[in-house]
């Protein structure tokens, strides 16, 4: 999470100096391993998911599973960063709804003095 946090807070030549690091945490099942993760992720501005290593352990990863897991990620890392930049302009877009709105009833005021 560290070397996450550092490296937005470079500037964009040098941010490929810095690269994340992976985080394999072991311990029996129900601890809280996944939602610690999970909360990371979150912190981090992270994609997070969660993949089942138990049925790879033995043959390992191959094609089919390597592509699922690839899309799972960029999956959420598209609706992570729509989620992040419609956040960023709904200020933005509330601001020229208002001004719409009240351009709008200026216009029409103006247009019933006329008509008087």
């Amino acid at each position: 999470m560290r070397n996450r946090w550092r490296r937005k807070q470079l500037p964009a030549e040098l941010r490929k100096e810095v690269t994340p690091r992976n985080v394999l945490m072991i311990r029996p099942t129900g601890c809280g391993k996944t939602e610690v993760a999970r909360r990371m992720a979150a912190l981090g501005g992270a994609p997070f998911i969660k993949v089942e290593a138990t049925k790879f352990t033995e043959v390992g990863y191959h094609d089919r599973d390597v592509e699922k897991i690839i899309s799972d990620l960029v999956e959420i890392s598209i609706s992570l960063t729509k989620k992040n930049k419609t956040e960023e302009l709904k200020g933005k877009a509330e601001k020229v709804v208002e001004e719409r709105i009240l351009d709008y009833l200026v216009n029409t005021e103006s247009k019933i003095a006329e008509l008087a």
